[in-house]
């Protein structure tokens, strides 16, 4: 049985089949889209090169002190 939040494979495919032949995602590269074919929009917070900087030096850190490496 197809969850109460789970659109059901038809319902899907017809919501999201039309983006992969739409001209209009030219505008859109690299977007993400929802079960519902909107769009999903970057967070205006992250679009910001300094917050993002301090963002990833924070998680670094944080990381680091629970003790697991980065390659």
């Amino acid at each position: 049985m197809i969850g109460l939040l789970t659109a059901s494979p038809n319902t899907y495919a017809e919501r999201l089949t039309p983006l992969l032949v739409s001209p209009d995602l030219e505008a859109h590269g690299g977007a993400m889209f929802d079960q519902k074919g909107n769009a999903i929009l970057p967070s205006p917070k992250l679009t910001d090169a300094s917050y993002v900087s301090s963002f990833i030096a924070a998680s670094e850190a944080l990381v680091a002190r629970a003790g697991v490496r980065l390659s």
